[in-house]
């Protein structure tokens, strides 16, 4: 009997415990089902966006992305911005770091060539739009942006939005109008009863007062990007026009009187003794400007915010003209970031990449160091800078930008007017020689 019992017992706990299974069971399927189903549509609905800017991101480890720049002057307000914008997102973003890198310019433009050409580059650096990124894009190293934007990211003008294209797709991302203009320095003009120039004719004239007296009117470096091609591009600018000058610089169409007299008149300009008697690097002229030993810099706009750094007194002596008038300027969206096409993950990358350049541009607009090349930036009245305002008017009124020609070329054309135009500058060749080059 106490058998029978044990085993009557036995099994009514065995199948007790076989139909809790068999519950558990069913219950474990429908958990399943449940999951899966909720797994599904998670993926169709994922897969049905494309988010502009950092999308949600579950990682063990933050997704890491180097970044390289070109500022490391500790007065160098883009480099400021741009480092306190990737410690913002940072801090910001769990799921992915950048981990920025910057060198000095000049050592960067020259890096940066052999380092693209040889596939050894960051996931995101820094470069120059239009031709200039144009050719990297057509070598394949470069990511196609178009298939991970939701939508565009929606520039000023058109000719800004075109500068990052290839093939009518986007391939940059910018962040700030970089332009010629005439920074002067009004106190120390007065000093030689000087007015502020209105035109060439007054420049040279200023040029004439300012050598008799031993002193160098105008700022100029040796250096290729914002030194003496600036002015050289300028003379030719205000002589042929822009759209004829880029044209000519392209091999499009051949050098006619009004292109060579800007050439003419550049190096005349040069001769009289506008620049001092050599060239020297960009630091050394720049602190003889900051110092107000020169009066006249023509520039990139990207000065304003470096010379407020360096002397915020000098800056409110300062005033910004482009003569002879606001028609044309030299310069646009020139600067730009791209990614590299063997990025680990794509979608991230241009998703950090946007936010970052829309956060880069706002903060140098907050500042009032340079102007935004996207829409929705600070109005005018919303900086507490006499400069920022000085430059939001001159581009306001600009009908056109002629870009730089450096960046407005391609292949041998740009090497050949790198090399021809730095011979130029240092009295190597003649303006006929540099003509002729161009022509062939």
């Amino acid at each position: 009997m106490e058998k029978q019992s044990q085993r009557k017992s036995g099994s009514y706990f065995n199948n007790v415990s076989l139909a809790a299974m068999s519950v558990c069971r069913k219950n474990m399927r429908k958990l399943r089902q449940r999951i899966i189903i909720g797994f599904s549509i998670c993926i169709v609905g994922f897969a049905g966006t494309k988010p502009l800017y950092a999308a949600e991101r579950v990682a063990e480890k933050p997704l890491e992305l180097s970044i390289w720049y070109p500022w490391t002057d500790k007065y160098d307000a883009y480099q400021r911005t741009f480092l306190e914008t990737i410690e913002e997102y940072n801090k910001m973003h769990t799921d992915v770091h950048l981990i920025a890198k910057g060198m000095e310019m000049e050592f960067y433009r020259e890096k940066i060539t052999t380092d693209v050409a040889s596939n050894d580059v960051p996931d995101i650096y820094f470069c120059y739009s239009d031709e200039y990124m144009r050719n990297i894009a057509a070598s394949g190293r470069i990511l196609n942006m178009d298939p991970y934007l939701k939508s565009d990211m929606d520039e000023k003008r058109e000719e800004f939005h075109d500068s990052m294209l290839y093939n009518g797709e986007r391939y940059a991302l910018g962040f700030a109008e970089s332009v010629g203009v005439f920074l002067v320095n009004t106190d120390l003009l007065q000093q030689y009863q000087c007015e502020i120039p209105t035109d060439w004719e007054d420049a040279f004239q200023i040029c004439q007062i300012f050598t008799d007296q031993g002193r160098i009117p105008f700022v100029c470096s040796d250096d290729s990007d914002i030194g003496f091609r600036m002015y050289l591009e300028k003379f030719c600018m205000d002589e042929a026009g822009a759209e004829k000058s880029l044209s000519i610089i392209k091999g499009d169409k051949k050098p006619d009187q009004e292109f060579k007299k800007g050439v003419e008149e550049f190096l005349n300009f040069m001769n009289l003794g506008s620049f001092g008697g050599e060239l020297r690097n960009t630091n050394k002229v720049e602190e003889d400007f900051y110092m107000s030993r020169i009066p006249i810099y023509y520039a990139k706009s990207s000065v304003i915010g470096n010379l407020k750094l360096h002397s915020n007194s000098l800056a409110n002596k300062i005033k910004l003209v482009n003569f002879p008038g606001n028609d044309v300027l030299l310069g646009g969206a020139s600067e730009c970031f791209v990614i590299n096409k063997n990025v680990s993950d794509p979608q991230e990358a241009v998703s950090a990449l946007a936010e970052l350049m829309i956060n880069f541009s706002n903060k140098l607009e907050e500042n009032g160091w340079a102007i935004s090349i996207y829409k929705g930036g600070r109005i005018k009245s919303g900086v507490d800078s006499d400069l920022w305002s000085e430059l939001f008017d001159i581009t306001n009124e600009t009908d056109h930008y002629m870009q730089y020609w450096e960046f407005a070329t391609s292949g041998e054309q740009q090497e050949l007017f790198a090399l021809t135009s730095q011979q130029l500058a240092f009295g190597q060749i003649t303006a006929e020689d540099f003509i002729q080059t161009i022509e062939q």
